[in-house]
């Protein structure tokens, strides 16, 4: 879909994002600019930037991205049974021939208690 179509749907001003996953979003459609080199590192450091806002403001919001002991990395663990020292590095050990962001692309969304569902955050044309 190329944005000179006028199809592809209008992005949010950062500013009115509501949460991590509209913040995620901009990261999707614009990589390079939130995360040198699609590193997973730099976009772990940029979720806990996020999350030490957050905190500061004192903002209440499900944050499933800590890097360790979040509910991501708890997914990570539970369904392909890696150890956690941090899901990105996690990641970039299990799958080190994959592009970073392609690897990252699925990740846990609570639905309900104990329900989990993957979603594909950054699709491998990315």
């Amino acid at each position: 879909m190329s944005a000179a179509s006028g199809d592809q749907p209008k992005l949010k001003h950062l500013a009115e994002s509501r949460d991590v996953y509209d913040l995620l979003e901009h990261v999707r459609i614009r990589p390079g600019m939130f995360v040198r080199g699609g590193s997973l590192r730099e976009l772990e450091m940029l979720l806990v930037g996020y999350r030490a806002a957050l905190q500061v403001h004192h903002v209440d919001e499900d944050f499933a991205f800590a890097p360790a002991g979040g509910p991501f990395a708890e997914w990570l663990s539970a369904t392909r049974g890696w150890s956690m020292a941090g899901w990105a590095s996690a990641i970039e050990r299990q799958l080190p021939d994959e592009p970073a962001l392609d690897a990252f692309s699925v990740c846990s969304v609570t639905s309900g208690p104990g329900e989990a569902e993957s979603v594909r955050l950054f699709p491998s044309s990315v």
